[in-house]
């Protein structure tokens, strides 16, 4: 995913038009004077529609600042496009971003690798932290071409998703929301792992209990 820079981005958001809430202040008015009540600054790097440090609130955890940030980014580009062709390019190329394998790294030199697709499904709110004042999100590239893991078969959702070091079969059957009970005695799972220059192909049989 292209990133773009944080120079346009803000010159776009200053110049977009601001909606009013019922009590005719600005919506962005009011998100920011909410955030400014619990201000921290939590900086954003690696492949994300923009790089920088922005303004964040103590209350927010990782997946509502990132979703936050990606909106209103997205709003502003797509805003700003002149024609059709423009507005279609823009589209395509901020259209996704990683939600696995986002690196947090906090103000004391800890680390912690977030999992917004697991905690999306599982509320496991370890893969979701509050943010604290300094936080540093890098994120991975996000590459479901060369980059992934599918998942085929008595599944109920059969899906491609992004792979990150340590994925275990039981992570493939979580995301693809589990065996489908319409199979019975289904008790083995096929692996169909290619080699790295994709020449040769190995078949893993295991015990899905495994």
């Amino acid at each position: 995913m292209k990133k773009i820079s944080f120079l346009l981005l803000v010159l776009l958001i200053g110049s977009e038009v601001i909606a009013q809430d019922n009590n005719g202040n600005s919506s962005s008015q009011t998100l920011m004077n909410m955030i400014s009540l619990n201000a921290i600054s939590v900086t954003i790097g690696g492949e994300f529609i923009v790089n920088g440090t922005f303004p964040a609130s103590s209350t927010e955890r990782v997946d509502q600042f990132v979703t936050r940030l990606f909106n209103s980014s997205r709003a502003a580009l797509l805003t700003a496009a002149k024609d059709a062709s423009t507005f279609t390019k823009i589209q395509k190329d901020i259209a996704d971003y990683a939600i696995r394998g986002i690196k947090l790294i906090h103000s004391d030199g800890s680390q912690l690798i977030i999992d917004l697709q697991k905690f999306r499904l599982t509320a496991d709110f370890k893969q979701n932290p509050y943010l604290k004042n300094g936080d540093v999100l890098i994120f991975p590239a996000y590459d479901t071409k060369r980059n992934f893991i599918s998942v085929e078969g008595a599944v109920n959702k059969p899906l491609n998703f992004q792979f990150v070091e340590g994925d275990k079969l039981a992570d493939a059957i979580l995301f693809a929301r589990g065996i489908n009970n319409a199979y019975q005695n289904i008790t083995t799972a096929e692996i169909t792992r290619l080699s790295y220059n994709g020449k040769s192909e190995k078949i893993i049989n295991v015990n899905v209990n495994d």
